[in-house]
């Protein structure tokens, strides 16, 4: 029995000593504490490890500017599932008429297409499936609808599903440029540019340019309708079936060929992001987004 008390009395020293001995730090950098206790923790004042405080929601929207994009393991079939969903401008219901191919970025007309032919269904999706790291475009033609052309600015390396564009008939175009005494030059392509935020949802507040063309006519849309007016994006409920935010502006007359688009945060001037697309006469280019993303 005396040998146990001895253990016990030990034991509690021991532990005594543990709770109050504050001379020694638990740690000096972050990386001890998240050994300790796990990623949630960080090294505090005095040495003493403390719970991290909760992301600042606005800045995790921003957070994955300049970084890379991680690219996870290829599936055993070496393709991805995309499914994007286009509609008519107007009525936000499904394009009639409209079908899907998907090319190379390598082949500005579309000549061999990787995928030919996808239509829509119900709902307004096309669906396809993609080598894995698909970097190319999507070509949509058919109705009575301006051909159009769709990109995203980094490759696809997991299945998808988007809202993708929101087309429109020619007279449709013009009207709607009339609205801010605009006129169509069909010799020339219209350029719409989404941008999303870290968390892939709308992102406000972003400056859209084409490098080397500063004195292009540019719109952001405000509501449903472009807007001359505005600096910056601003969130959109009124182009997208189900009223999806969105936050989108663009150009028109653009000349043909390959452009780069630059994004830039109008609060601090930082760059958002880049995309290289095809611009052809007689169509928009749609081409959403995303941060962090040098092309």
């Amino acid at each position: 029995m005396k040998r146990i008390s001895v253990f016990v009395l030990g034991m509690c020293l021991v532990g005594c000593r543990l709770l109050v001995d504050v001379d020694t730090p638990q740690c000096t950098k972050d990386v001890h504490c998240t050994g300790l206790f796990g990623p949630d923790y960080m090294c505090g004042d005095h040495g003493v490890c403390v719970e991290k405080p909760p992301p600042d929601p606005e800045e995790a929207r921003f957070a994955c500017i300049g970084q890379p994009v991680e690219v996870p393991e290829k599936p055993k079939s070496g393709e991805v599932h995309l499914s994007v969903q286009i509609v008519d401008f107007l009525s936000l219901k499904p394009a009639e008429g409209v079908t899907l191919n998907a090319c190379s970025i390598k082949d500005s007309m579309c000549a061999t297409p990787i995928v030919e032919g996808a239509t829509l269904d119900k709902d307004g999706y096309a669906s396809t499936d993609l080598p894995f790291g698909f970097d190319g475009y999507f070509e949509a033609t058919g109705g009575d609808y301006v051909p159009a052309l769709f990109t995203i600015n980094r490759p696809v390396y997991t299945d998808l599903e988007l809202a993708g564009p929101s087309l429109l008939t020619a007279t449709s175009l013009s009207a709607l440029a009339a609205t801010n005494q605009d006129t169509i030059d069909t010799t020339k392509g219209v350029v719409v540019v989404e941008v999303v935020d870290c968390n892939d949802e709308a992102a406000e507040g972003v400056v859209i340019e084409i490098d080397g063309l500063p004195d292009l006519s540019r719109f952001y849309i405000d509501g449903s309708l472009p807007n001359l007016n505005l600096s910056s994006t601003k969130i959109s409920t009124g182009i997208s079936a189900g009223g999806l935010p969105r936050a989108v502006g663009g150009f028109t007359n653009v000349p043909a060929g390959f452009q780069t688009v630059h994004t830039t945060l109008e609060a601090t001037g930082e760059d958002y992001g880049r995309a290289t697309i095809i611009v052809r006469p007689d169509t928009m280019t749609f081409v959403r987004v995303y941060p962090g993303v040098v092309d």
